[in-house]
């Protein structure tokens, strides 16, 4: 497999397309599951052996959730008996996202050809080796205090109602086995508790933007790019405001539409499925991409 991704990186945009459109739905699924093979630098585990803390921080869209999820299912089929903190702004969120969601460990288990045991009621994922994995809230510290983990995924931990009990209680509790890890995924945000992990001698950062995610249609980035185009114009012409500049001119507000966006998107990369038949683009920096698939 890997032998034929360096044929692929290497090939012409016109023998890429060749490849794909003249694979089987098998094959293309079995690349898709080799998370390490396409994913981009950022996306992939810290190396060496000194970091405690692996922080995640980038744009929606960049796949963080893959990311997450992929580092949690390896470690968790690697390690027999493990025990995971799954840590979400809330209990559904937690469910949604990083279980049941499209880029979730269930979505990566089956991609694996393995199958995990859910227990909902329990917020408890099992894996046939022993390892489990719980679900807890950063709006509930004190759901952390008393369990041990082995390693932790923290997602979206800028968006948790107490962060910085939350955090504190899971610290106290990542002290099962040799070397207790914990990853967090969120996106940027100027908040306290960020910039005291990121400042941990301890913690590895890497960070990228939405439009760093080559599986994402080049559509769905545009629109994002102009919200935020439109959404950084309204801030600006506020700040204007308050400081006696300028009056706020409701004619020329952006205008934010009621209309729902495609946040199913958001959070994951785009995986192959048996529609991206033909659905083949360049690969580039060595990662697969597969633009514009319809998925829906």
């Amino acid at each position: 497999m890997r032998h034929e991704m360096a044929i692929l990186v290497a090939a012409t945009e016109a023998q890429q397309r060749r490849a794909f459109e003249n694979s089987t739905v098998e094959r293309l699924l079995a690349l898709d599951a080799d998370f390490e093979m396409w994913a981009h630098d950022n996306q992939l585990p810290p190396k060496g052996e000194g970091w405690r803390t692996w922080l995640m921080m980038a744009g929606r869209g960049f796949g963080k959730t893959r990311a997450g999820a992929e580092w949690i299912f390896r470690i968790a089929e690697g390690k027999p008996g493990a025990r995971v903190a799954l840590v979400g702004g809330t209990i559904a969120d937690a469910r949604a996202v990083m279980v049941e969601g499209v880029s979730g460990l269930l979505a990566v288990a089956r991609r694996h050809g393995r199958n995990l045991k859910w227990e909902p009621s329990l917020g408890r994922l099992r894996w046939p080796n022993g390892s489990q994995a719980q679900l807890f809230s950063g709006d509930n510290p004190n759901g952390l205090r008393g369990p041990e983990h082995d390693f932790a995924w923290c997602d979206e931990l800028a968006k948790w109602r107490q962060p910085h009990e939350a955090w504190m209680n899971l610290q106290m509790g990542l002290r099962r086995g040799v070397r207790p890890r914990a990853l967090v995924t969120t996106t940027p945000k100027p908040l306290a508790l960020l910039k005291l992990i990121k400042d941990e001698p301890w913690t590895v950062s890497t960070s990228g933007r939405t439009d760093e995610n080559v599986n994402l249609d080049e559509r769905f980035v545009d629109q994002v790019a102009a919200v935020i185009d439109d959404r950084t114009a309204a801030g600006d012409q506020c700040q204007r405001a308050k400081k006696g500049r300028v009056a706020i001119d409701p004619d020329h507000m952006p205008i934010v539409s009621e209309t729902p966006r495609p946040a199913i998107a958001l959070e994951r990369s785009t995986p192959i499925s048996a529609r991206a038949l033909g659905a083949g683009a360049p690969l580039r920096n060595g990662a697969l991409r597969l633009a514009a698939l319809n998925t829906r």
